[in-house]
C-alpha cells in the first residue's frame, strides 16, 4: 500500500476545498439575480432578507477561494504559524460581513413594520420554488463542506459549513413565514407577519456567527487551548518544578490541524546547555502524547535582575524597591513602630543596622539565631511606604527566614503594589541563595494581629 505524505494530503485537502467553493460560488452568483428580482416583484421582506445572504455567500467565497488558491500555490509564507492564522483572520472578517449585513436587513424590516406593504402573492408563489431549490442546494453543501472541516480542521471550511446549515435553516424557515404571510394578510394585523418572520430569521441567523467570531478571536488572541489541555501543560510543568527556575507563560497558536505551543520557562545562569536540553526534550515529548496533532516547543530564558522582570514592570511603575541604606533607618524604623507596635523594636533596629552596615550588630542578633539580614525599601516620591527582607538561622543551613515585613496601609492601591512588590523581591532574593526552603514564621498571638 502506498504511502502518502502529510504535504500530499495537505495539498489533496485544499484542492477539495478549492473545488467546493468554487461550486458554491458559482451557484450563489448564478442565483442571485433572479432571487433579488422575485424579492422586489413580490414586495415581500423575507424573501429581500435573502439577497442579504447571497451577498454575504458571495463575499466569503471570494475571499476563501483567493485563499485557498493562494494555499495551494503556496504563495502565503509570511506567518511564522502557517496559514491557520490567516484562515482564522479570513472567518473573522466573513462574519464580521454578516453581522452587518443582519444590522441592516433588521432596520428594513423595522421600517416595513412602521409603513406597511402588501405582498403580490404570484410572485411570492415564484418564491416558494425558488427558495425550495436553494434548500436543496443548501442541504448538499451542508453536508459536503462540514466533511471537509471535520478532515482539514479549517477556520474557512468551518465557517462555510455553518453559513450553508444557516442558510437551509432559513429556507425551511421561509418557507413556512410566506404561507402564513399569503394566508393571513388579509387580517388586520397580517402585515406584520413577513417583515416580524425576518427579524426572527435575522437573530437566528445572527447567534450562528456568534460562536464562530469567539472562535476566531481565540485563535487570533493565542487562547486556542482548551481548559483541558491548558491544564495537561500545567501538571507536565509541575512535575519538573525543581528543574527549572520560573514559569513565564504559554503561547497557542493553530495551524489548520495542528496546535502549536510555545512554553516559556527561566533558568538560572549554573544551569548547563546540556541539562536544558534534556529538560525540554523530556517536556516536549510527554506534552506532545497528551495533546494530540501538537507540536510543542520549550523557549529558555535566563533569570535577570528583579527590576526587568515581569512583576517589577507590571506592580512598581510608581514604586521603586532598593537595598536599604543607613539614611532610612529611622524612617523604616518608625514604620514598623506605627504597624507593629507590639514588636521588639530594639531588636528590628539592629536587623536593619546589620543589613546595612555588615558585622555592626552580628554579635546581637546571633543571640537571637539571626546572621546575614538584607532589606529593601519601597519608595514612593522618596518616601518609605514599606520594607521587608530575610536572613539566615545558623542551625538551618538549607533554609531562608522571612523577615519583619510593614508596608503603609493607608495609601490604597499603592500599599496593596508595596506589599507584593516586597514579597515578590524577597521571593526572587531568597531563591538566588540556592537553599531549599523559605520559611515564615505566624502567629496567631493578639500582639501579632497587625502583622497577619
Amino acid at each position: 500500500m502506498p504511502n502518502t505524505t502529510s504535504a500530499e494530503h495537505t495539498k489533496e485537502n485544499l484542492t477539495s476545498q478549492f473545488n467546493v467553493l468554487k461550486l458554491a460560488l458559482i451557484i450563489d452568483v448564478s442565483s442571485c439575480l433572479p432571487v433579488l428580482a422575485i424579492a422586489i416583484l413580490s414586495n415581500s421582506m423575507i424573501l429581500l432578507t435573502d439577497i442579504f445572504d447571497y451577498s454575504y455567500n458571495i463575499i466569503s467565497g471570494i475571499i476563501s477561494i483567493t485563499i485557498v488558491n493562494k494555499l495551494i500555490k503556496g504563495k502565503i509564507t509570511s506567518y511564522d504559524y502557517g496559514s491557520g492564522k490567516l484562515e482564522s483572520m479570513c472567518s473573522l472578517l466573513i462574519s464580521v460581513f454578516v453581522i452587518l449585513g443582519l444590522i441592516i436587513a433588521a432596520g428594513l424590516s423595522i421600517y416595513r413594520i412602521i409603513y406597511p406593504q402588501d405582498l403580490n402573492i404570484d410572485f411570492a408563489a415564484a418564491g416558494f420554488v425558488l427558495n425550495f431549490i436553494s434548500l436543496i442546494i443548501n442541504i448538499f453543501l451542508w453536508k459536503k463542506t462540514h466533511k471537509i472541516a471535520l478532515v482539514s480542521n479549517s477556520p474557512i471550511m468551518k465557517s462555510q459549513w455553518r453559513l450553508h446549515r444557516a442558510n437551509a435553516i432559513a429556507n425551511i424557515f421561509v418557507f413556512v413565514s410566506l404561507l402564513a404571510a399569503a394566508f393571513l394578510q388579509d387580517f388586520a394585523w397580517g402585515f406584520i407577519i413577513d417583515p416580524a418572520c425576518a427579524i426572527l430569521l435575522i437573530f437566528a441567523a445572527g447567534y450562528a456567527f456568534v460562536g464562530l467570531i469567539k472562535e476566531s478571536l481565540h485563535d487570533l488572541l493565542d487562547k486556542t487551548l482548551d481548559e483541558d489541555l491548558q491544564m495537561k501543560i500545567l501538571r507536565r510543568l509541575s512535575e519538573y518544578y525543581d528543574w527549572y527556575d520560573s514559569f513565564h507563560g504559554v503561547k497557542s497558536r493553530k495551524s489548520g490541524k495542528k496546535i502549536i505551543v510555545d512554553i516559556t520557562l527561566g533558568f538560572t545562569t549554573d544551569k548547563t546547555a546540556g541539562e536544558i536540553f534534556d529538560l525540554s526534550g523530556r517536556i516536549k515529548e510527554k506534552l506532545e502524547s497528551d495533546i494530540a496533532n501538537s507540536e510543542v516547543q520549550i523557549i529558555p530564558r535566563f533569570s535577570k535582575e528583579f527590576s526587568e522582570t515581569n512583576i517589577a514592570k507590571k506592580s512598581l511603575k510608581k514604586i521603586q524597591i532598593k537595598m536599604i541604606t543607613e539614611q532610612y533607618i529611622t524612617e523604616s524604623l518608625d514604620l514598623f513602630k506605627k504597624f507593629l507596635p507590639l514588636d521588639n523594636h530594639e531588636l528590628i533596629l539592629n536587623l536593619l543596622k546589620e543589613s546595612c552596615m555588615l558585622g555592626t550588630n552580628s554579635d546581637e542578633l546571633l543571640k537571637e539565631n539571626i546572621i546575614h539580614p538584607r532589606y529593601w525599601i519601597a519608595l514612593s516620591e522618596n518616601r518609605v511606604i514599606g520594607l521587608s527582607g530575610y536572613y539566615f538561622d545558623p542551625n538551618e543551613p538549607d533554609a531562608v527566614w522571612a523577615g519583619w515585613t510593614a508596608v503603609d496601609r493607608d495609601l490604597g492601591i499603592l500599599s496593596a503594589k508595596a506589599a507584593n512588590g516586597l514579597i515578590a523581591k524577597v521571593v526572587y532574593e531568597a531563591r538566588k541563595t540556592g537553599r531549599e526552603y523559605l520559611r515564615l514564621y505566624t502567629s496567631d498571638l493578639p500582639e501579632e494581629v497587625m502583622a497577619n
